[in-house]
C-alpha cells in the first residue's frame, strides 16, 4: 500500500519567497484517499526523491534522496505530454499536490481490472506494462498511465509492474478533480495532451502495420 502517498512539499514554499517566485493559489484539500500497491516482499517503500538532471550521461547515478522540490518536479511536469500545455502556475499547483514515494522491483503499480483512483508519473527506473499475463511495452522516466481513470474511474486496463527500483509521483483522482473545478480551463490543456499521446498511439500502431506488409 503507498501509505498516503509519499511526502508533504515542506519548505517549498520558503525556498520560492528566497528566489522570487509567487506560491500556488491554495487549494482546498478534499478527503485523501488512498492507492494500494503490492511492495515487493522485504522491500518496504519509503518516501525519497531526486534531483533529476538529464544533460549528465550518468545522471541515474547522481541521485539524492530526498524529496524534489516543488520547483524541480513543476519543470519536469513541462516534459510529460499530458501536462505540457498547462501554464506553469498550473503544473506549479498539480506538482504542489502529487505525492511521491520509491518503490522497489517487482512492485505492482496498478493492476489489470481494478478501480482506477490516480495516475502515476515514473521520475526514475522502468516498468513492464501487461495484459492478460503477457508484456505488451516497457517504459522508462517520464511515462505516466493512469490518466484515463482521472476522467472516467473504470477499471484499469493493464497491469503495471517495476522492473528496478522506480520513483513515481502519484495525483489522486479527487485531487485532480478538485484542481480541475479551480482550474476549468485545464480541462482543455489536458484534453489536448491526450489527444497527443492517442495520435501517437495511432502513428506507432499505422508504423507497425506498414512493416509487417512490407515483411510479408
Amino acid at each position: 500500500m503507498l501509505r498516503d502517498a509519499g511526502t508533504k512539499h515542506s519548505g517549498d514554499r520558503q525556498e520560492d519567497q528566497r528566489r522570487g517566485d509567487d506560491p500556488p493559489p491554495t487549494v482546498d484539500h478534499p478527503p485523501r484517499q488512498r492507492t494500494h500497491v503490492a511492495p515487493s516482499p522485504g522491500r518496504p517503500e519509503e518516501s525519497l526523491g531526486y534531483v533529476f538532471d538529464s544533460s549528465r550521461a550518468d545522471a541515474r547515478e547522481q541521485k539524492v534522496p530526498r524529496i524534489p522540490s516543488r520547483r524541480e518536479l513543476t519543470e519536469l511536469l513541462a516534459e510529460v505530454t499530458l501536462f505540457a500545455r498547462c501554464t506553469r502556475r498550473e503544473r506549479a499547483t498539480i506538482a504542489r499536490h502529487m505525492e511521491t514515494a520509491k518503490l522497489g522491483s517487482g512492485t505492482t503499480l496498478i493492476e489489470e481490472g481494478e478501480e482506477g483512483d490516480a495516475l502515476f508519473l515514473i521520475l526514475d527506473g522502468g516498468a513492464s506494462i501487461r495484459k492478460r499475463g503477457q508484456e505488451v511495452a516497457t517504459v522508462g522516466p517520464g511515462a505516466y498511465f493512469g490518466e484515463l481513470a482521472l476522467l472516467d474511474g473504470e477499471p484499469r486496463s493493464a497491469t503495471v509492474v517495476a522492473t528496478e527500483d522506480v520513483t513515481v509521483a502519484v495525483l489522486g483522482v479527487r485531487m485532480f478533480r478538485t484542481l480541475l473545478r479551480e482550474f476549468p480551463e485545464m480541462t482543455l490543456e489536458l484534453l489536448a495532451g491526450l489527444a497527443a499521446d492517442v495520435r501517437r498511439a495511432r502513428d506507432a500502431l499505422d508504423a507497425a502495420a506498414t512493416s509487417a506488409r512490407h515483411e510479408a
